[in-house]
């Protein structure tokens, strides 16, 4: 999935941009990503929904799909639902500390956009501090914050975030 993703992000055209008369090629490649954003946005949900499944049936898709959301959205933070899946990570962060490995993967991918000089990082930075910030005041009730989580605050370049 990685490996064939764009470099840029996928729009989503207009009614009016859908009824024009294009190329063959330019027809082709607008098909092309349209059907894998759609296709895309299903592995997400996909991801998503085994890993809030509680179900023990489903236990190795759900620490599967934790590594896959965090592969994913370390790689990927400039293409599509990237706002998601940095949700999703975040979750992970502080719900799977006891699954060192997974957790370790939350981490990194989480540090890799807090040290990010790229410009289109810089909205998912501020989205970071905000989501990290509803996290811990929802979870400080229950003590559930990760003492990693002020190792990655530190990480945060916070002139980036205006």
């Amino acid at each position: 999935m990685i490996e064939i993703t764009p470099e840029y992000k996928l729009r989503d055209f207009t009614d009016a941009e859908m009824e024009t008369k294009l190329s063959k090629e330019v027809k082709e490649t607008r098909g092309y990503e349209i059907k894998f954003k759609n296709l895309y946005l299903k592995y997400i949900k996909l991801l998503n929904t085994y890993l809030f499944s509680k179900d023990k049936e489903y236990l190795e898709l759900r620490l599967a799909g934790a590594i896959c959301i965090c592969k994913i959205f370390e790689r990927l933070t400039h293409f599509n639902y990237a706002e998601e899946l940095l949700k999703l990570v975040i979750h992970i962060f502080f719900n799977f500390k006891n699954i060192t490995h997974i957790f370790n993967k939350s981490k990194e991918a989480i540090i890799k956009l807090s040290k990010s000089n790229i410009d289109s990082d810089i909205k998912l930075k501020q989205d970071l501090v905000i989501e990290l910030y509803k996290k811990v005041k929802r979870n400080n009730k229950n003590a559930r914050v990760p003492n990693d989580l002020f190792e990655v605050l530190t990480m945060i370049k916070f002139t980036d975030i205006n």
